[in-house]
Order: structure tokens, then sequence, then C-alpha cells
């Protein structure tokens, strides 16, 4: 989101001299009035836009107010923004998030497309430019790591641009193989199954637990559009899936499964699966780099300088080279009328006995998620039910008995806290909660609520229902709260 100025370069033209502190107490006070929005751009809670040049001309009387020079400056300061933003060219850049921000940093630094590098340096993606379109890619595996809950929404994205831009396929070669390693296990939605793919496969096999099937052409199961999509496409690139054939595994396996946390028994069994719906008829297994301590083994960490560049293909300087293609917005904003819903998700945690009590299934939490938001009053047709559970609803038709009963005391144990903490909300109090209009988005590993702010309840905020819940390992997703005026 536009906050603030980087520099301000002022060139004064007065029909008389003016003193020097004068003059500087104008710029003082022109630069304390940075914090601004364009009038015409509707932008979002965590949005970005970046302009390298914002020319402006503004006149007034040197008898003038400061709070007239302010209303002048602030009116021509929207106007050039508007302007700004109409143009389509190169001097302004808008990213719908920070994960949109890297996403977009490793496709085109492994392009060798520096062109974007001073919106990155004004977000603080890289330190300085130009860089190296090599040390740049570096610069965003490191801010990944630096916040390991966005690694998945970036990776997501650029699986999803991968038939239209070939975004997976450049920073698969551009990126080494070492960061690629420590980018998933770092990853919360990947780090199970980065590990199974350095264990043994054979300790996936005991006593009582089947084998996977042994169809090399079948996807892990339950497979995604998203899963079946990029084994479309491996299918037809054997020469990456022969030397990435472990990381895509390692994707297709997160792509491929609903549970937020998985069992090193299953992630293995997850991991062998994909790697035989990767293989190509034409492509043999990939030799695994040997690994002495198995699946704790700590991958290298990224080095803190890049002495050598990596081998990217040339920056695209040439006027007759279009610009890579967008990258596609993985997300979706959706209305929602049971919006509350979201807020219990906040209660939810590891040590509650609920969680304790499921039964050892994959799917359980899931399964019990969606029982519970049915228990709290929410319709099977509405988003925030698919919200509650993580962003996709899990494929199991039926919920086991147990798992039902268990969502059914976690439901009526809430409603008689509410009762007895909250006797001004209307009843049905729980239900009440949950029935509120809002907008949610919902992209791969990030959910976000947005509420007006007339929906704002002191009841509600004096329990702590609706504060920010922020990142939610058991659901393997980060969920946010914003009330917009």
């Amino acid at each position: 989101m536009i906050s603030s100025i980087g520099r301000l370069h002022a060139h004064l033209r007065s029909p008389q001299p003016v003193e020097r502190a004068r003059y500087a107490d104008w710029l003082g006070q022109l630069a304390g009035l940075d914090d601004i929005a364009p009038a015409s751009a509707t932008l979002a809670a965590d949005e970005w836009v970046l302009i390298r040049h914002l020319p402006l001309a503004l006149d007034w009387q040197l008898d003038a107010s400061e709070a007239e020079i302010g209303a002048r400056w602030q009116s021509a300061l929207h106007a050039a923004i508007n302007h700004a933003l109409s143009r389509d060219d190169d001097t302004v850049v808008r990213y719908r998030s920070r994960q949109a921000a890297l996403a977009d940093l490793l496709y085109r630094s492994a392009l060798g497309d520096d062109s974007r590098q001073w919106a990155w340096q004004q977000m603080g993606l890289v330190p300085r430019a130009p860089l190296a379109s090599g040390d740049a890619l570096l610069q965003g595996a490191r801010s990944l790591l630096s916040e390991p809950v966005l690694i998945w929404p970036v990776l997501h994205r650029l699986i999803a641009a991968e038939t239209r831009s070939a975004a997976l396929s450049a920073v698969l070669r551009a990126l080494p193989q070492a960061q690629w390693t420590t980018l998933l296990l770092s990853c919360p939605q990947t780090a199970d199954f980065a590990r199974a793919a350095m264990a043994d496969p054979a300790d996936a096999v005991t006593p009582g637990m089947a084998a996977p099937p042994a169809d090399p052409t079948s996807a892990p199961s339950p497979a995604s559009p998203a899963a079946l999509s990029l084994l479309d496409w491996a299918q037809r690139r054997p020469d990456l899936v022969l030397v990435h054939r472990d990381t895509l595994a390692v994707l297709l396996a997160t792509l491929s499964s609903s549970a937020a946390q998985h069992s090193t028994r299953t992630a293995i069994c997850f991991i062998n699966a994909a790697r035989r719906a990767l293989q190509a008829p034409q492509a043999t297994p990939a030799p695994r780099a040997p690994t002495a301590t198995g699946p704790t083994s700590t991958p290298p960490p990224l080095p803190e300088q890049a002495h050598e560049p990596l081998p990217t293909q040339p920056p695209l300087v040439d006027d007759l080279i279009p610009p890579p293609p967008e990258l596609p917005d993985t997300g979706c904003d959706l209305p929602t009328a049971q919006a509350g819903l979201l807020f219990w998700l906040g209660q939810i945690s590891t040590g509650q006995p609920a969680l304790e009590d499921l039964p050892p299934l994959d799917d359980a939490l899931p399964l019990w998620l969606r029982a519970l938001g049915r228990a709290l009053g929410c319709d099977d047709g509405d988003v925030a039910l698919r919200a509650f559970c993580g962003g996709e609803l899990p494929h199991g038709a039926d919920t086991p008995p147990d798992i039902d009963a268990l969502a059914q005391a976690t439901a009526s144990r809430w409603a008689a806290w509410v009762d007895a903490l909250a006797p001004d909300l209307p009843a049905p109090r729980l239900q009440h909660i949950c029935r509120r209009p809002g907008t949610l988005h919902i992209e791969p590993g990030w959910i976000e609520l947005r509420l007006s702010l007339d929906q704002v309840e002191t009841p509600i905020r004096r329990l702590g229902l609706d504060l920010d819940p922020g990142w939610l390992p058991w659901l393997g997703c980060v969920v946010k709260v914003r009330y917009e005026g």
C-alpha cells in the first residue's frame, strides 16, 4: 500500500527571495504529508503500489497558511498518483500482497529480468539495485526463509503460472537444488514431504500397512485439480522431471493432500506415489545425493554472499523481446454470509482436548473441522465452511460418528461459554456470532477475512473472538481478520 515517499526532490521558483530557513520549513512540512493513498484506486489491506518517479507541481502565495499549502499539496499528489496509475509502463508496479511480489521476484530474476529491482528494493526484498539476477534470486530465497509462512503461497503461484509463463520451469532451472531443499524443509506445508523425500523409501512399508498402488501413471490419492495439472505438465517435461524429480514429488504430494500434518509413514507413501506418478516413460530415476543422517538431515544454509553469479538467461534488454507475462493471482475474493465462523479458528489449539481426542487418521482434522463448522450453523454452500477447513473441503463424503460427536460436543461447550460471558448478545448467540456478511480472500496457505467496520461488536471484541489468528500450524495456513471502512 502507498504510504510514504522515499526521496523528495524539490525546486522552488519565487518572484521574491525566500529565506533559507523558511524554504527548509516548507520542505519539512511537505515531507510530513506523505501518508497518502490514490483517490481513484481501491487498495486491499496488504496491497503495494510502487511508483518510481512522480513529477508534480503546485503553487501558493508567499503569505499562504500551512493548512492551505498542505491542502494544495495533497490535491496535487493525489492527481499525480492517479495519473501514474492510469499509465501502462514500467514506472508503476502493483502487487496484491507481499507473496505476490516475492513470486514475481523469483520468476523475473530466474529469467534474468532486472526491470523491477527498484520496486523490490523499496519493499526491502533486495538490499540494493541493480543486482546480478542470480544474486537477486538468492535474496528472494532469503526473504522467503525469513517468512516461512509465505513459502507455500509463493511456490503455488509459480506452479499455477507454469502453463502461461513457464515460471516454475524458470525457477527450477535457476535456483540451485540446495536452496530448493532448504525452502521445502522450511515451508510448514511441505516440510513433512521434504523430509520423507530424504528418507529410505522402505521405511513406508510396515506390517499391516499396504504398499502404495503400483500403477506408474497414478497420482497420489486424493488428487486435487492443481496436482493433476502439475502431473500433466510433468508428463510433457521429462527433462525437468529427470533432474528435479524429488522437488517435484514434494510439490505434487503437497498439492494432493488435504491434511496439514502427516506421520512419517504416510508422508513417505505420498512421496513414493508421487515419484511413480512423475516417472515419464522416457525418463529414468534421477540419482539422489547421498545422505548420512536420513530424514533429520539439516540442509545447507543459503550462502551469505554469492561469489559466482548463478547461471541464468541474459537480461531482457532488447526492445524486440517482450517482457515476461504477469503471474496470475492464485487467490479469489468470495462473499460470505457467515464470516464469523472463522472467529472460532483462534479458539482451537493443539492443547485443546478436542484435537487430542481425534482418531489417528490423516483426514480426521479436516473432517472434524467440517463437522464443527456445520455444528456452528454454517451452511455447506457457504465459502466460509471451505475457509474454516483451511481453504479446501475434505474429500470424504461422510463424517465418522465419533468425529461428528466430538464436533457437536465442542460446539455445545462454546455455546455455554458464550451464554455465560456475553449475555448481551442476541440469542441464539453462537449463530449470531457466525452469521455476518464479509468477503473472503482465499489462496493456498493464506486466508483473509474482510469485514466492514459496522460489523464490530463490543461483546465479541471483549471475548477476543475477532482477533487476528495469524499462522495456525495445525491448519497449515495463515488466517487474517481485517475490518475496513
